[in-house]
C-alpha cells in the first residue's frame, strides 16, 4: 500500500474513490429516510440533511487520513520482499 499512497497518480484516484464511497453512503441513508417516510416534512430533510452532510466531511477526513498514514516509511517493503530472496 505504500507503493500507492506515494504515487501520485494513484493516490489521486484512491482520494476520488474513496470520497465518491463516502458521499455515495451519505446521499444512500439520506434517501432511504426520505423513501421510507421517516423523514417526511421538509424540516425533517432539512436537518436530516445537515447530519449525513456532517458524517460525510467526518467519513472523507477519516478516509483521506488513513491514506496519508500510508505514506510513512514504517510501511515500506523491505528490499527483500520485493525481490524474493
Amino acid at each position: 500500500m505504500h507503493d500507492i499512497a506515494t504515487n501520485p497518480v494513484m493516490f489521486t484516484i484512491y482520494v476520488i474513490g474513496t470520497l465518491s464511497a463516502a458521499f455515495h453512503f451519505c446521499n444512500g441513508m439520506w434517501s432511504f429516510l426520505v423513501s421510507w417516510g421517516i423523514t417526511i416534512g421538509p424540516r425533517a430533510q432539512r436537518f436530516s440533511s445537515m447530519i449525513w452532510m456532517a458524517l460525510f466531511v467526518v467519513m472523507a477526513v477519516m478516509f483521506i487520513m488513513s491514506l496519508t498514514a500510508f505514506t510513512d516509511t514504517q510501511f515500506e517493503l523491505p528490499v527483500e520482499a520485493h525481490t524474493g530472496k
